[in-house]
């Protein structure tokens, strides 16, 4: 691999346009030796990275009086505020407070993070991810590497094949997702932000790419310009570069098998793909990972059906029972014996609730009354938010009357707040009146409902978000619901 970066690199040392693209061709037989192209973009995206990361420290520097070695300031919380401009990039102004530092931009507003722990020379993943993905203004290789790997899927699994090879060299000691970039990789930033610039320019990418052995690239580049015969050649040596990956990916699930790995054998179209499915959908880990993945696909239901009714049989919440009910139903499957499974178990009502808005409206009014009476705050919130939307004389009379069996907190927070939504006075008094006869005589317990949402704004917030999220589906069968009430 570090031989194959090195030609890459001499390749890209002087990237002239040739007057004759297939004699160009003809004169570069050996290109397919070089990596395929996420291994070579990822190098060439973590090289700008780290010019960037240079880059804002000096901004940093400018901003704040602190150069590399810097660390937030904590004895003097009043110096971590906004900071003047100065002449370098004035546009950029630096936020620092806290354990980090963002550098905001205030032409645009683009707000970005800037690790400052390790200094400009260390790979944060986290943050090379932000910087490829979140950028406003992306370059060349941050536009490429996105093409390359859609919703960020495939990208971590490069940066570990190239630390696996040590062309990245992880902290001593190691810490998670922290790298340094090879001493020898860059000193080649002047030819690759050379090589960034020239990319820009569309006359010379067919060029620049086939140097690289972008073979993706290059067939998009000749189909689009009516070079058929190239293009045929293009991808020929495009799927080529597509098998080097895959094997690539062959070698990570044999390694460390994850759910992005099977994800990326998808957008790679892995001839075996089946056969890393049948593996994924035996293991309780992968399992919801290989279901998403056959979404659409029919011919998998006797298996989904297989994981559902296994995880029925287990009596406690196991991965992949609420992916398997969904897909089943969505391919036809009969919903009464998913929602009889799902409620078998601990926090099935939710997704027998969210089956039945779809599919079974007929079954609501007994979910929802088994919902408000779950140990679960998950199940009585949903519950209580499709009550609240329908807000009939008997959903309110299914509230109070759940509200006047009750003495906990706990349990009828959720309730209280879909009262507090109704359009009925009396409803919204019968809430009051609770709280009145079942005052908190102590401090709310940390391992309380109460408690979580409180932490998270509040029940009546939370309340009010899913009622938003489930509103259309409830209109459309609030009718049928009452009726079967009735």
């Amino acid at each position: 691999m570090h031989y194959q970066i090195q030609d890459m690199f001499a390749r890209i040392e002087d990237p002239n346009v040739p007057a004759d693209y297939a004699e160009f061709l003809a004169l570069h037989t050996d290109l397919a030796v070089l990596p395929a192209p996420e291994i070579t973009w990822t190098v060439l995206g973590l090289i700008r990275y780290r010019a960037w990361k240079k880059w804002a420290w000096r901004i940093v520097g400018d901003r704040v009086g602190c150069y590399f070695g810097w660390q937030p300031p904590t004895a003097k919380p009043q110096r971590s505020r906004r900071r003047a401009l100065t002449s370098r990039s004035p546009e950029w102004t630096v936020l620092a407070g806290g354990n980090g530092v963002r550098l905001l931009n205030q032409a645009t507003g683009e707000e970005v993070g800037v690790p400052m722990n390790h200094g400009p020379e260390v790979v944060s993943v986290g943050s090379f991810f932000e910087f490829v993905y979140s950028s406003r203004e992306p370059g060349p290789a941050e536009r490429r590497l996105r093409e390359l790997f859609p919703e960020r899927v495939g990208l971590s699994i490069a940066i570990r094949h190239l630390a696996g090879c040590h062309e990245l060299r992880l902290l001593d000691p190691p810490e998670f997702d922290l790298f340094k970039l090879p001493s020898w990789l860059p000193g080649y930033k002047g030819r690759v932000r050379d090589f960034l610039r020239a990319w820009d320019d569309a006359d010379r990418r067919l060029a620049l790419a086939t140097l690289i052995g972008d073979w993706p690239m290059v067939r998009e580049q000749t189909e689009s310009q009516g070079m058929d015969e190239l293009a045929a050649t293009a991808t020929t040596e495009a799927n080529r570069n597509r098998r080097r990956w895959i094997n690539l990916l062959r070698v990570a699930w044999d390694d460390e098998p994850d759910c992005e790995v099977l994800q990326a054998m998808v957008h790679a179209r892995a001839e075996e793909m089946n056969e890393y499915l049948s593996d994924a959908f035996d293991s309780p880990i992968w399992r919801s990972t290989a279901i998403e993945i056959v979404h659409d696909d029919p011919t998998w239901l006797e298996r989904v059906h297989k994981v559902f009714c296994e995880t029925c049989k287990v009596p406690f919440e196991t991965p992949g029972q609420a992916e398997a009910a969904r897909y089943l139903a969505r391919h036809g499957w009969d919903v009464e014996e998913l929602i009889a499974g799902l409620v078998a178990k601990p926090l099935g009502c939710s997704t027998a609730v969210e089956l039945a808005l779809t599919y079974a409206p007929r079954n609501l009014p007994r979910l929802l009354r088994r919902g408000l009476r779950s140990k679960f705050s998950t199940e009585r919130l949903t519950a209580a938010a499709i009550l609240a939307l329908v807000d009939h004389e008997w959903s309110r009379r299914e509230l109070v009357t759940y509200l006047e069996r009750s003495r906990s907190q706990d349990r009828t927070i959720e309730v209280r707040c879909a009262l507090r939504e109704s359009r009925d006075a009396a409803a919204r008094a019968a809430a009051d009146e609770w709280e009145t006869q079942h005052p908190e005589k102590s401090p709310t317990p940390k391992s309380s409902a109460r408690f979580f949402y409180e932490s998270e704004g509040g029940c009546q917030q939370a309340l009010r978000q899913l009622m938003a999220e489930l509103d259309e589906s409830v209109r459309q069968v609030e009718d049928l619901m009452v009726d079967r009430a009735a």
